[in-house]
Order: C-alpha cells, then sequence, then structure tokens
C-alpha cells in the first residue's frame, strides 16, 4: 500500500486504465530501527600516574550521558587498587552513582592490570547473559605499567604482569568485545619510557578495540598545571567520539532487503 501511494502521489497512473505504474522509486519498505544498548565497564587506574585524568572521564560522562538516547546504555566502574582490582560499581544506568564514584577514588601506588580486565570480562560477560542485544565494552584509563614486576626478565614484555594483560587481551578478542585504551601519558620518544604506551596498544590491537593516547606535551599540563576547561572539553568530546565508533563497529546490522550497505550503517546508531 505506501508504494501505490507514493505512484499515484507522483502521477505514475494510466487515466484509460486503471492501472498504476510502479517504479524504483516508488517502492517502499519496513525499515527495523535498532535502539541498542551499550554497556561501558570503566576500569579505572587509581595510580598518581593517572588519577589527575579522571576531570576528563567524569566530563566524557557528564557530555555523554546528557542525551536522551544514551539514557540506555549501563556503566560499571572497576577500580586497580592495590594488589587486586575491585568491582566498585556494577553496570547501572544511574551515570550520575558513577561521577561520584570517580570523584571519591583514593590514589593507590599499585597498577594489578590484568586484575582490572578480569574484573571488568565477568561483569560484561553477566550482561550479556541477561540482555544479548547489548554491545559490551571495556574502557581501560591507564598509564599501562602493570604490577607487581619480578625484575628478573631483560625484556619487561617477559614479565609475568605483562604476559598476564596481553592473555587477559586476547579473551576479550576471542569473545568479541573490545577495549577501549586511554593511555592520559603517551610518550613512544624511548625505549625506558615507552613500555606503558606498547603496552596500551597492543591491548587496543588485540582485542580489535581503540587507542587513545595523551600527547607527552599536554599530559603535563594536567598533571603539573591546571588545564583550561577548553582543553578538557576538547578530550572529552575526543573521547565520547570513540565510544561512538565502537558502537558503530560492533553493532550487527539488520539486512535490510534494497538498502546499500551505506544506508544500512546510518541506522546502526540511533
Amino acid at each position: 500500500m505506501p508504494s501505490i501511494k507514493s505512484a499515484i502521489s507522483k502521477g505514475h497512473f494510466q487515466t484509460a486504465q486503471p492501472r498504476v505504474k510502479l517504479t524504483q522509486d516508488d517502492l517502499m519498505m519496513w525499515q527495523m530501527r535498532a535502539r541498542i544498548s551499550m554497556t561501558l565497564a570503566l576500569i579505572i587506574d587509581a595510580s598518581a600516574s593517572t588519577r589527575h585524568f579522571l576531570q576528563v572521564i567524569a566530563h566524557t560522562l557528564a557530555l555523554l550521558y546528557r542525551d536522551a538516547y544514551r539514557k540506555k546504555d549501563k556503566l560499571g566502574l572497576v577500580v586497580l587498587k592495590d594488589t587486586k582490582a575491585q568491582i566498585v560499581i556494577h553496570p547501572t544506568r544511574n551515570y550520575q552513582l558513577v561521577l561520584g564514584s570517580l570523584v571519591r577514588i583514593e590514589p593507590s601506588g599499585w597498577t594489578p592490570l590484568a586484575s582490572g580486565l578480569d574484573k571488568a570480562h565477568n561483569i560484561l560477560r553477566e550482561e550479556l547473559r541477561r540482555e544479548r542485544e547489548m554491545i559490551p565494552c571495556a574502557v581501560l584509563v591507564s598509564d599501562c605499567y602493570p604490577e607487581p614486576l619480578t625484575h628478573k626478565y631483560k625484556n619487561i614484555f617477559d614479565e609475568p604482569a605483562y604476559q598476564e594483560v596481553l592473555k587477559a587481551a586476547n579473551i576479550y578478542k576471542r569473545e568479541k568485545i573490545p577495549i577501549v585504551v586511554i593511555n592520559p601519558y603517551h610518550d613512544l620518544s624511548d625505549d625506558k619510557s615507552n613500555s606503558g604506551t606498547k603496552l596500551g596498544l597492543m591491548i587496543a590491537n588485540i582485542s580489535q578495540g581503540k587507542y587513545f593516547g595523551v600527547p607527552k606535551q599536554e599530559a603535563e599540563q594536567f598533571i603539573h598545571g591546571r588545564p583550561s576547561q577548553n582543553l578538557i572539553r576538547r578530550y572529552a568530546q575526543k573521547i565520547g567520539g570513540l565510544f561512538d565508533e565502537v558502537k558503530l563497529d560492533t553493532f550487527q546490522t539488520y539486512k535490510i532487503a534494497g538498502l546499500s550497505q551505506e544506508d544500512q550503517t546510518k541506522r546502526q546508531v540511533q
């Protein structure tokens, strides 16, 4: 019926015979519009080297969740503290609760990175059991220097702490859960100081996620100075864009006959 109405409105009919002539432009079809929710498991490194960047993460969440279409998404919070990671908040739609917890995070000298990835993986799997039509994603905010170290290996990537992190990243890859790595101190200037940056890039690549690094020069503004609101807002917008990219990349498209891949992609995120 919609196709016939379209043809008549465009004058595609014959007056001599009661016949409507349909053209390609007249064809109409039902389209399924999906509002797929996303669950983000935030893994926050509470070490002094990362804690200064939490204001940007808080601002990112405030920007994202002011929009109504984000209200179906969930947030969980895992904190790297002492020798083991702690699940502070299980996934919830109350993002204000997560924001409040971010502000109250106490600094810790340890970075049990593998433990944090394991904890986040557990809560994301639990959410998938409850809601299959959900996009899971881990968000790691860390300069990616896992501890403890044995100092027994010439190559730091042979350290058990590093190997456990890579093992966890491969589990995410196998289960198609991307990891967005946000490194507040991106530095590839020399071999002595770049193992964290290299590991962060490896985590993102292995899990088929995303990597976002704050250049060393601008990172110093967050650590030693008072970053401007414009700088905080700029980074918050960039990080928020990453989350939308992940949503697009992992969404299982609905196959709608007659639509191009480009048109289907436009319908992926509502």
